[in-house]
């Protein structure tokens, strides 16, 4: 593509978490998405996150009863969870892990503020939008609560970070970002960042960190100026990522 082209529809976008780093996940994915507009093709792992991401989005909206959940999961994973079944042994296992947590399930100890809350913002001179799972209060302090499939685990607190320690930190990249929202909006950071692993049935609730916060808004403008300035969009391959996680793979000459 022609780089006055590229780099005209780059200064039109308006970011996301996602749009920031699907970039540095594989670049190659990031031209199909994202400047191509290839179609995402419904994912196993993906519409399984989504489906039970919209159980909890009505749950907290008052549209389904506790006592429903377990039910609607049951009676929609077929016709909702889509994609290429990885194996029977793990499409069991997923189904098992939604029964457990919709059994032993416990309700968010905040108010509710807002669920799946679009927010528009800015990073620097970015405009950035994104959706919020769940907004909460308690004591007039206001917490941020993601729902996660991947099995994250509370912090360490080690000397020298854990491997574990350093995937909770990555993902809570997107809980800084929104974080900076809710403060344009509320004029005030929220209290803490949670992640809701409906996998495990762990819950955790990270205490807000300023510098980190710092450290995230930083990586966003940055790695958009390697969006910006990219001249070169080489793939990065991994076979179970572009196998089972990529949705425009089918578009992917080096997947073919």
């Amino acid at each position: 593509m022609e780089t006055g082209i590229y780099r005209a529809i780059v200064d039109g976008m308006r970011f996301s978490y996602s749009r920031v780093s699907c970039f540095g996940d594989c670049r190659y994915q990031w031209l199909l998405k994202y400047i191509y507009e290839s179609e995402d093709k419904d994912m196993f792992y993906a519409s399984y996150g989504s489906f039970i991401h919209k159980i909890l989005e009505q749950y907290y909206k008052g549209e389904l009863k506790q006592g429903e959940l377990l039910s609607t999961f049951l009676l929609g994973f077929s016709e909702n969870v889509k994609g290429d079944r990885p194996s029977d042994s793990i499409v069991e296992s997923y189904i098992q892990k939604g029964i457990d947590y919709f059994t032993n399930f416990k309700p968010f100890p905040y108010n509710t503020v807002g669920v799946e809350k679009k927010v528009e913002f800015k990073i620097g001179q970015y405009n950035f939008v994104g959706f919020i799972d769940f907004l909460g209060e308690k004591d007039g302090k206001l917490y941020i609560v993601d729902n996660k499939s991947r099995d994250l685990k509370p912090r360490s607190k080690r000397a020298k970070p854990t491997i574990k320690d350093k995937e909770l930190d990555d993902m809570l990249k997107q809980l800084y970002i929104y974080a900076e929202a809710v403060k344009q909006e509320y004029g005030k950071y929220p209290e803490s960042l949670c992640f809701n692993c409906f996998k495990s049935g762990v819950f955790i609730e990270e205490p807000f960190n300023e510098q980190a916060c710092k450290d995230a808004l930083e990586w966003a403008e940055n790695t958009i100026e390697k969006i910006k300035n990219a001249e070169e969009f080489y793939p990065d391959i991994d076979y179970f990522r572009c196998r089972f996680l990529c949705g425009v793979h089918d578009d992917c000459v080096y997947y073919r």
